[in-house]
C-alpha cells in the first residue's frame, strides 16, 4: 500500500486523529499532487456519508488564509466533486475570489473541468458576472460543464441558451436534440416539457431522450392527467430499459407506480393496454435472464422482483381482455403503432387479422411491410391477395421484404 492508499483510507476512516491529519496533508500539503489526483479518482466511489464526513474534515483544516488552496482541485472530475469542493469554497466567498474563479472561467487555457468547478460556483454565488462566459460555455460537449452552465443560469434567470435549446429541438441532427433535451431539463423549466414529448416523437433516440424526461416533470403524475405523450414516454423509456438504459434507474422512472395505477383503472385504453403489456413482456424478459441482473446491487433486484410480481398476479381472463382492447380499431396514425404490431406478433393474436387488412389500406408502404411481417407472425397470409398488395409499393426494398414474406 503506497503512501496515497494509506493517506486516504486514514481520510475516509474511523479515527478522528489520523483523519483530519489527512485532510490537513490534502488541503496544505506540498507537492501533494499525486494524493489530490488518487482522492478525486475515489470520490465517486464513496457513501454519502463518507463524503460528509469528509467534508466535514475539509472545512475543519480551511480558514482565512487557505481557502485558495481548494483551487487545486479544479484539475480533475469525478462525479458531484465540483459541488463538494465548491460548497467549501463559497463559504470564503468576497469579490476577489469570484474575481479569481471568473478570469479562470474566462481563460482560453482553461481546461473544460476548471470550467465545470467555476460553472459550478456561479450557481452558489449567481452574480451577473458570469453570465457571458456561462453563456458562452451552454452547449458545451463535456456534458457536466454544459449542466452546471444551466443550472447557473436558471439561478440567475438568464433564459436566452434555454431559448436557444428550444430552438435546437428543431434540428436534424438527433444529437443535438438530445443535447438540447438534456440542457432544458438541468436548466429545470417544467413548461417546455410539451416542446420535449414532441422532440422524442420525431426523434430516432427515443429511449434516450425518454429518460430524461422524468427528470423534469413527474411522470405518474403525468400519465394520471391522461396524456397521452406521457404514456408515450413512458413506453420509450420501458423499450430500452436493460438495453440502453440502467436498471437501477427504475426508481426514478415510478415503473412500479405507474404500473400499478395502469393496471388498476376500471378503463384501459387502447394506448394505456399497448403499456402494460408492453411492460410485462419487458419485465418478463429482464426477470427471467441473468445477464440483465447479475450486477445490480439487492435494491434494485427486489424492486424487479416485486414489478414482476404484480405481472405474475394478473388473472388470464385479465390478459385476454388487454389483447382485444389492443386490436380493437388500431389507429394507423397511433404512435403506438409499432409496438402494437410487435405485440399482436408476441402474442400470436389471429384476432387481429381483420384489423391488420383494414390497416393496409393506408398507402404509407413502410406501415403495409409493417403490417404483413405481423400477418406472417400469426400465420395470418392465408387468401391474401399478394399481387395486389406488391403494386402497391414502389419502393425497391420495401417490396423485397414484403415479396420474402409470402
Amino acid at each position: 500500500m503506497d503512501n496515497n492508499e494509506i493517506l486516504f483510507k486514514n481520510l475516509t476512516g474511523k479515527n478522528e486523529h489520523l483523519a483530519l491529519k489527512a485532510a490537513n496533508e490534502l488541503i496544505n500539503g506540498k507537492n501533494n499532487e499525486e494524493f489530490v489526483k488518487y482522492f478525486a479518482s475515489k470520490f465517486e466511489f464513496l457513501f454519502d456519508f463518507i463524503q460528509n464526513n469528509i467534508k466535514a474534515r475539509i472545512e475543519y483544516n480551511i480558514n482565512e488564509n487557505n481557502y485558495l488552496n481548494l483551487l487545486k482541485f479544479f484539475k480533475y472530475y469525478s462525479y458531484n466533486l465540483d459541488d463538494f469542493i465548491i460548497s467549501i469554497l463559497v463559504q470564503y466567498a468576497n469579490e476577489n475570489l469570484t474575481d479569481t474563479i471568473l478570469e479562470i472561467f474566462e481563460s482560453n487555457s482553461s481546461s473544460d473541468i476548471e470550467k465545470l468547478y467555476c460553472a459550478k460556483y456561479f450557481y452558489y454565488i449567481p452574480d451577473t458576472i458570469g453570465i457571458e462566459a456561462l453563456n458562452k460555455n451552454a452547449f458545451s460537449d463535456f456534458e457536466p460543464l454544459m449542466l452546471n452552465c444551466a443550472q447557473s443560469l436558471k439561478e440567475m434567470n438568464d433564459y436566452s441558451s434555454l431559448k436557444l435549446a428550444c430552438q435546437k429541438l428543431q434540428s436534424q441532427d438527433d444529437f443535438e436534440i438530445l443535447k438540447a433535451v438534456k440542457f432544458i431539463v438541468s436548466f429545470g423549466d417544467e413548461k417546455q416539457v410539451d416542446k420535449l414529448y414532441e422532440a422524442l416523437k420525431q426523434s430516432h433516440l427515443k429511449e434516450n431522450i425518454a429518460c430524461e424526461i422524468p427528470y423534469l416533470v413527474d411522470l405518474l403524475d403525468e400519465v394520471k392527467q391522461g396524456k397521452e405523450n406521457a404514456l408515450f414516454c413512458f413506453n420509450c423509456i420501458i423499450d430500452g430499459l436493460g438495453e440502453i438504459l440502467p436498471l437501477c434507474e427504475i426508481f426514478n422512472y415510478k415503473v412500479k407506480q405507474i404500473i400499478n395505477y395502469l393496471s388498476s383503472k376500471s378503463y384501459i385504453s387502447q394506448n394505456e393496454a399497448v403499456v402494460i403489456l408492453n411492460t410485462m413482456l419487458k419485465f418478463d424478459l429482464i426477470t427471467q435472464n441473468n445477464e440483465y441482473t447479475f450486477d445490480e446491487n439487492k435494491i434494485t433486484k427486489n424492486e424487479l422482483n416485486e414489478i414482476q410480481k404484480i405481472f405474475e398476479n394478473f388473472k388470464d381472463e385479465f390478459k385476454l381482455y388487454l389483447q382485444k382492447i389492443l386490436i380493437k380499431e388500431i389507429d394507423s396514425t397511433s404512435i403506438f403503432l409499432t409496438n402494437t404490431l410487435n405485440l399482436i406478433s408476441e402474442f400470436k393474436i389471429y384476432e387481429a387479422k381483420n384489423s391488420l387488412i383494414e390497416l393496409m389500406k393506408n398507402s404509407n408502404e413502410c406501415i403495409i411491410c409493417e403490417v404483413i411481417n405481423t400477418l406472417k407472425n400469426i400465420n395470418g397470409l392465408d387468401n391474401l391477395n399478394q399481387d395486389e398488395i406488391i403494386n402497391k409499393i414502389n419502393d425497391s426494398n420495401i417490396k423485397a421484404i414484403v415479396k420474402s414474406c409470402f
